[in-house]
């Protein structure tokens, strides 16, 4: 009887672990979650007045393939970002890494498929971000600039 209890205990847990963890990586894909570290004020304020707005930040910043990929990527690279954060280490305007630029460009084509089929941008070497790079976040600020 001890033996089921213990099995039943175990996977009570497992589940509120998964529970946590899903909800732990919701809440951190959040604008808010996002917008709370001092190097992404700025990034914050502009998507509050995109088009965009209507989204959270993993909509566009992480892989959609699966849990797993969107998971790994969200680990590695939050670790970047509260790295560059404490350090201090970021500038006006956050530089796209190679992989990221892929996942926008994926995402980006996700929603506006039906948009772009027929056009130069559904073909397979075009890229969203040549023309609609500030779309969502603009151009950088100077410092400073639009504080209030």
């Amino acid at each position: 009887m001890n033996v089921w209890k213990v099995f039943l205990a175990g996977i009570v847990a497992g589940f509120v672990l998964l529970l946590a963890i899903g909800a732990g990586y919701q809440w951190a894909g959040t604008p808010g979650f996002c917008g709370a570290c001092h190097s992404m004020e700025r990034v914050h304020r502009t998507w509050q007045m995109s088009t965009h707005k209507q989204f959270d930040c993993i909509a566009c910043h992480l892989p959609n393939r699966n849990f797993a990929e969107s998971l790994t990527y969200k680990a590695k690279a939050g670790l970047r970002d509260v790295a560059d954060e404490f350090g201090r280490n970021y500038g006006v305007v956050t530089p796209v890494t190679p992989e990221a630029h892929q996942i926008l460009q994926d995402n980006c084509l996700r929603c506006h498929s039906s948009t772009v089929a027929n056009t130069r941008m559904g073909q397979a070497d075009a890229q969203c971000t040549k023309c609609h790079r500030d779309l969502v976040h603009g151009r950088g600020e100077p410092k400073g600039v639009g504080k209030q």
